[in-house]
Formats: C-alpha cells, sequence, structure tokens
C-alpha cells in the first residue's frame, strides 16, 4: 500500500471562455488520482507549479543565474518571465490553499490514528463532508425551529 500524495495542482484539463482554469487538490495513491475542486480559477502564467501556488510577486533573474546562464537560455528565460503574471487575489487563494492541505493532511492522520483503511474515495467523501457540515447543521436548525412553529401553532 502507497502513500498518500496530496498536492494543489492548475487543472489544464479544463479551460474556461476566459482562459482560467481550475485550482484543485490531487490525492494520488498508487498512481491512482482524485480531484478536489477549490473554487478557484487562475490563468497558466499565474500558476507557479514548481511551489504549487499562484505567484506572489514576478521573480528576478540573479546575478548568479545571468552569470550561469547561456545567452540563448537567459534570452528564453527573460522571454517566460515577461509572460507571468500576479492574480489578484493571490494572498486569500494561496492561505486558501494551505489551509485545505492541513484539512487533508489532518484527515489523513486521524485515518491513520483509527487505524482505518486509506482509500482516495472515503478520504474525499469525508473533506467533503466535513466541509458541508454546517450548511447541515443550518438546514437541521432551519427544520427545528420549522416544526417548533408547526407544533405551537405559529406557522
Amino acid at each position: 500500500m502507497g502513500k498518500v500524495k496530496v498536492k494543489a495542482v492548475l487543472f489544464k484539463g479544463k479551460v474556461y471562455a476566459n482562459n482560467e482554469s481550475p485550482i484543485m487538490l490531487r490525492l494520488t495513491k498508487d498512481r491512482d488520482s482524485v480531484y478536489i475542486s477549490l473554487d478557484y480559477t487562475a490563468k497558466p502564467n499565474q500558476w507557479n507549479g514548481s511551489q504549487s501556488n499562484l505567484y506572489n510577486s514576478i521573480p528576478r533573474i540573479t546575478d548568479k543565474q545571468k552569470e550561469a546562464l547561456e545567452k540563448e537560455n537567459l534570452r528564453l528565460l527573460k522571454k517566460e518571465i515577461a509572460k507571468i503574471q500576479v492574480h489578484k487575489n493571490h494572498v486569500k487563494i494561496n492561505n486558501e490553499i494551505t489551509i485545505k492541505l492541513g484539512e487533508i493532511q489532518d484527515i489523513l492522520d486521524k485515518q491513520k490514528l483509527l487505524k482505518r483503511p486509506i482509500t482516495l474515495k472515503s478520504i474525499k467523501e469525508i473533506y467533503l463532508s466535513s466541509s458541508s457540515s454546517v450548511d447541515h447543521s443550518f438546514i437541521k436548525y432551519a427544520e427545528k425551529v420549522r416544526d417548533e412553529a408547526k407544533t405551537s401553532g405559529q406557522y
């Protein structure tokens, strides 16, 4: 049994009309993957693939890089950096990514502690049920208020 790897990714398999793609969490175990949407989108030139988040700022070429790279490679690097954009909500989205990664890690730790089998489907179900528990508790509360009003004749 393999270990579950969790990573934030820009899901380039789906591109919306504004050229943005959804940001998702990818859970991988034994070469099988499951995706969980974070309800945010970004353009490919706003996504820092090496750090799995949005760019905080436009990268700069250091003097060390200038010395180490050949002229052609330096020119290509400058061209790539010129394409990079910073998303207007990059701080909020990057914080949300960090929080969601932590929530998934907590679920994995609890499953290990309880010695339950860890499947990608079960992790996704636990995550989605825990993230929507607020909605369920509100609905239950509203139903309770409705029932009380109904029994007291105030419905």
